[in-house]
């Protein structure tokens, strides 16, 4: 988006797939904050997303 140029407190990439999914989330400043291979459960995930990288319930 060339408008769009507010930056974030994080910034997630997710690898989706069948029964996983690889997620990776950064700082505003690059650093590694979360890196796992989640289980590719609806209502998990969603929670994750919501909750936020800190508060991610244990699998």
């Amino acid at each position: 988006m060339r408008f769009y140029n507010h930056p974030h407190a994080f910034y997630a990439g997710i690898d989706l797939h069948a029964r996983s999914m690889f997620t990776h989330i950064l700082d505003h400043d690059g650093k590694t904050v979360f890196e796992g291979d989640l289980p590719s459960k609806r209502n998990w995930a969603a929670r994750c997303i919501t909750c936020g990288a800190s508060s991610m319930p244990s699998i």
